[in-house]
C-alpha cells in the first residue's frame, strides 16, 4: 500500500530490530499469501473468483430449463465458507429470477457476511426477492434506470455502452475499499468476465450427473488456466483453476 510502503521496515530498523529482505523463491511464496491485497495494488481491481456448478456433461440447468440441484450439503457448506472469504458476492438478474438466492453465509455461521450485488440492467428482478429482505444491510443494485420499488438497495446507474459496464462495476466496487469479489451467476455473465479477462481464479463443482441436453451450458473454460487444486467430495469434484 502506498500509505505504508517501506515505512514498516524503517520503523523496525529505527527500533533496532534486524530486518532481512526476502528475495527469490521464498519471496514469491510470500506473495501468494495475500492475493486479494496484491490484486488491489498491482492490478488496480479486486481479486475476482468465478464460481459455478455443472453436470458431468457440462450443463447448468435441467433440460426443461428449471434449476438443477448439483451441490450436496457438504459442498454447499464449502460454498458458504468461500462466500465468507470474500468482500462481495456478485450475481445477475437471471440468477435472482431463476433461483431467488439469499447469497448469505448461513451454513458457515462464524464467517464474514459479504456485501451482495446484482446486475439488473433492465429492472427485471422482483422487489420481493430475498436479496432485498435484509434490513441491516443494503444490496448494491447496478442498473440502467433507477427504480422506486426497491428497499435495502443502493442503486448505481451503469453506462449504456455494454462493453464498458463490467469494468464500471468492478471500478465501483474497488472504490469502496473492497478487495475481493465472488461471481455466482449464470453462464452469460460468467462468460463475460472470462472474455473480458476479469478474473483471477475459477472454481467449478462438477457432479456425476449426465442429463444429455439442456438450454443452459456451462461457460467455456479458458485454455490459459491451470489447475491449482482438485478435491472429490462424495460424487462431486471441486476443481480450482488459476
Amino acid at each position: 500500500s502506498p500509505k505504508v510502503n517501506g515505512k514498516g521496515i524503517k520503523m523496525l530498523e529505527d527500533a533496532g530490530i534486524e530486518v532481512t529482505i526476502l528475495t527469490g523463491k521464498i519471496s514469491q511464496e510470500c506473495k501468494v499469501l495475500n492475493p486479494e491485497f496484491n490484486s488491489k495494488y498491482l492490478n488496480s481491481r479486486p481479486f475476482i473468483t468465478l464460481k459455478w456448478a455443472e453436470t458431468a456433461d457440462g450443463f447448468m440447468e435441467n433440460n426443461d430449463g428449471n434449476p438443477l440441484a448439483i451441490s450436496s450439503s457438504i459442498t454447499s457448506t464449502l460454498t458458504h465458507r468461500l462466500r465468507a472469504c470474500n468482500d462481495v458476492i456478485l450475481t445477475s438478474s437471471a440468477t435472482v429470477i431463476a433461483d431467488n438466492p439469499r447469497l448469505d453465509t448461513r451454513y458457515w455461521a462464524t464467517g464474514n457476511a459479504p456485501l451482495r450485488a446484482v446486475i439488473d440492467r433492465y429492472g427485471r428482478v422482483n422487489p420481493d426477492s430475498r436479496i432485498f429482505q435484509d434490513d441491516e444491510r443494503n444490496t448494491l443494485y447496478f442498473t440502467l434506470k433507477e427504480r422506486n420499488d426497491l428497499k435495502n438497495a443502493e442503486q448505481i446507474i451503469i453506462p449504456a455502452d455494454e462493453s464498458k459496464q463490467l469494468q464500471f462495476i468492478i471500478d465501483d466496487i474497488a472504490s469502496r475499499g473492497l478487495n475481493s469479489v465472488l461471481v455466482e451467476a449464470g453462464p452469460r455473465l460468467l462468460q463475460s468476465f472470462i472474455d473480458g479477462e476479469l478474473y483471477d481464479k475459477i472454481r467449478i463443482e462438477k457432479s456425476a450427473q449426465v442429463i444429455g441436453t439442456s438450454p443452459v451450458t456451462a461457460p467455456i473454460l479458458p485454455q490459459s488456466v491451470k489447475i491449482s487444486s482438485s478435491t472429490t467430495i462424495g460424487k462431486n469434484t471441486i476443481t480450482t483453476y488459476k
